[in-house]
């Protein structure tokens, strides 16, 4: 099957699963279950089930708004609802400032990985080829996905309130989408913008975070 894509792996397999179709719609909608932000304020917190419909329709509006017409939308949509697929079945996602921690991140890892595994052989090549796609990045799609789920949890912020991150939580979230958009210049110009209003929130709130940021690192 080298060289295939994912959706020509998830049409292959339909006809295996086919039968079995209720066990996997059952546990891909688990999702809905695992939380993010656990450890802050309920008010904070969601769902990996809502970041990831959150950033479906971002992915949609601003491939119109910027124009992205190369790309592949169907599978931008699709990373964008499956990249978090390997977060099935935890209790809470792993903070991405906690995540910055060696033994942290080698358990992230590990249970993704795992997962992913578990996954690809219970229900078809189709899922792991899909995660594999956007964790390597190398697509134009998958970069884009990569800098919005980045970019998915400063708008988060500014959803719920920044008035609930820690000073590292806040310094950290300044500068986490950094490295991704530029690996997808279209969004530069949209960031340097989305940069004010990130800037003018966590002023609001008392957070000492020097902005501008993107163009500094």
């Amino acid at each position: 099957m080298a060289g295939r894509g994912y959706v020509d792996l998830l049409r292959a397999d339909i006809m295996n699963f086919a039968n079995d179709s209720e066990e996997l719609f059952n546990e891909l909608a688990t999702i809905r279950e695992v939380k993010r932000y656990a450890d802050n304020s309920p008010a904070y917190a969601e769902t990996v089930a809502e970041h990831c419909f959150v950033m479906t329709m971002y992915a949609v509006e601003l491939a119109s708004a910027l124009q992205l017409k190369k790309l592949d939308m169907e599978k931008v949509i699709r990373l964008c609802l499956y990249h978090d697929i390997c977060e099935l079945h935890m209790e809470a996602d792993y903070g991405a400032v906690e995540s910055q921690d060696p033994i942290t991140r080698q358990k992230k890892t590990s249970h993704e990985t795992e997962n992913i595994c578990r996954l690809t052989e219970k229900y078809g090549e189709w899922i792991g080829a899909l995660w594999n796609e956007y964790n390597a990045a190398k697509t134009p799609e998958a970069r884009l996905v990569k800098a919005l789920d980045k970019i998915e949890s400063n708008f988060h912020i500014i959803n719920r309130g920044a008035k609930y991150l820690t000073p590292k939580e806040a310094e950290f979230t300044s500068r986490n989408p950094i490295a991704s958009v530029k690996k997808f210049p279209a969004l530069s110009d949209f960031y340097r913008e989305w940069e004010k209003v990130v800037e003018r929130e966590f002023k609001a709130v008392g957070h000492c975070v020097e902005f501008p940021v993107f163009d500094k690192i």
